[in-house]
């Protein structure tokens, strides 16, 4: 059904006829250098590597003192894999959380996280610092591109995730952590 048929069949009135502008796309020339530029914006931090096994050793150089760290991929530096914790309370002094996006979105920094084996949701949002592995090649420009890439039928849940947790809902003061990680740090691999 096309947006004039639907309007149509609303409460069987005809609708007004709009005349609304077309919006063209943004189409980024550098789709990661635009990522990680609008990632900064948004307070996170984009780290581009070559390989995969270089992830732990910048971990290590940006948390040098990071102890319980948690992913539920295998990586030698994590201390806690969150599957196996059967209270998500549990997971309330994870300093790091490892998770990987499916893809990334240029225009405004965001990558979207689809991660059915994660049994915890709270290990996004619960941790000091978050930590998203992405593929540098799966960068979409915008977030129209990115939701033709969704298909809603295999989301058990699913998040769109730029930068650390913000707000400054109080006295219109800007406070970083507050219902989040303080820190987003993606790794374009």
């Amino acid at each position: 059904m096309n947006k004039s048929s639907f309007l149509k069949n609303l409460n069987g009135k005809t609708p007004p006829d709009l005349n609304l502008p077309s919006f063209k796309r943004s189409v980024f020339e550098d789709k990661t250098k635009a990522f990680a530029k609008n990632l900064k914006k948004a307070g996170g931090e984009a780290i581009i590597i070559s390989q995969e096994n270089e992830i732990e050793n910048e971990i290590k150089k940006l948390f040098p003192n990071a102890k319980k760290i948690a992913s539920i991929y295998e990586y030698e530096i994590a201390s806690v894999n969150p599957n196996l914790i059967k209270d998500p309370k549990e997971l309330k002094d994870i300093e790091i959380a490892i998770v990987k996006g499916e893809f990334a979105v240029a225009e405004n920094g965001a990558v979207f996280i689809n991660e059915e084996k994660n049994r915890h949701r709270a290990v996004y949002s619960i941790c000091k610092h978050l930590i998203i592995i992405t593929d540098k090649n799966k960068i979409v420009n915008t977030m129209e591109e990115a939701y033709e890439k969704i298909d809603p039928k295999t989301l058990k849940y699913a998040l769109f995730i730029s930068g650390p947790s913000k707000t400054a809902d109080i006295e219109q003061t800007l406070v970083i952590g507050a219902h989040g990680a303080k820190s987003t740090t993606v790794f374009l691999v």
